[in-house]
């Protein structure tokens, strides 16, 4: 099980708001946790693993704070950058490039990762 007060640590560091302005988002960690813990192949150890997999639950549910909140731009989390999505665009489109760097511990089915070449701006 992944650890909720670490991803709302890294939820609030990546969204840049302090811990008593994301309280409201908790809800929001918590339901990232169980979306990245069902995508866990089954032998992976999430004690070994839990920094990336936390960190990448908190940033799902970054991505998802700006969908609700009717965020736009770019979020980046070390080499991976979220564009916000066309309308239409589901769940599965804009998680995947969050989940690119923990993909080695995902089950392989529903997944389709690409490598996108990179924007300077």
């Amino acid at each position: 099980m992944l650890n909720t007060e670490r991803i709302f640590s890294w939820f609030c560091t990546i969204s840049g708001q302090q811990a008593h302005e994301a309280r409201q988002w908790l809800p929001l960690c918590e339901s990232s946790a169980r979306l990245v813990e069902s995508r866990l192949r089954e032998d992976v150890c999430t004690v070994t693993n839990m920094e990336r997999l936390c960190m990448a639950a908190a940033s799902v549910a970054h991505s998802a704070r700006l969908s609700l909140a009717g965020g736009s731009g770019q979020i980046r989390v070390g080499d991976i950058a979220l564009t916000s999505v066309a309308p239409g665009g589901g769940a599965d489109t804009q998680c995947a490039p969050l989940l690119c760097h923990i993909a080695d511990l995902l089950k392989p089915e529903g997944f389709a990762f690409v490598q996108t070449p990179e924007v300077k701006s």
